[in-house]
């Protein structure tokens, strides 16, 4: 008897816009920077196409032995690739900061790129029980901050971006 094969599809939750051009943020913590570095690896070898902006927030325990990936994310930034990094370290010589502190310090920026780029995507990897629901926390603190919405707007817009394609999360428990 012969086994039966089925081929298995994955869907990958998120993948990088169509055009090269669109702005991009990319928000991990820890390992959730594989994709991201991906990501980059990819717009690296489209450069020529020109690049939109493409900022990542980066946030791990500490920067001695948690900074995954930071001499090619130097080398991001030094080539354009990369246009903004922005690091969080919760446990290190630093003052602690989690990656939604970052953000929310940032609020301002990434509630003009929200509001006027209607391309701009925002991409989260991460766990779901701390890091994303901290970083969907800051963003609704921007909405509200930033943009002037109320709660009850703030959860309407942030589900329409959500479905737009506009926020992508890649999520594990």
């Amino acid at each position: 008897i012969k086994p039966r094969v089925r081929p298995v599809s994955i869907p990958f939750p998120f993948h990088l816009p169509a055009s090269p051009d669109c702005p991009i943020v990319m928000i991990c913590a820890g390992a959730g920077i594989a994709p991201f570095i991906s990501f980059l690896r990819h717009r690296s070898a489209m450069k020529s196409r020109g690049l939109g902006m493409a900022w990542l927030f980066y946030g791990f325990r500490s920067q001695k032995y948690d900074f995954l990936f930071r001499e090619e994310l130097s080398d991001y930034l030094s080539s354009d690739v990369l246009s903004r990094l922005s690091i969080a370290e919760s446990r290190g010589d630093s003052q602690k900061q989690y990656i939604q502190d970052v953000i929310v310090a940032e609020g301002e920026e990434i509630w003009r790129l929200l509001s006027e780029r209607p391309d701009s995507r925002i991409y989260l990897c991460g766990d779901e029980m701390t890091m994303i629901k901290g970083v969907n926390d800051a963003l609704a603190a921007i909405c509200v901050t930033h943009g002037g919405c109320t709660q009850e707007e703030t959860v309407v817009l942030l589900r329409k971006w959500t479905a737009e394609g506009r926020i992508l999360r890649d999520i594990w428990v």
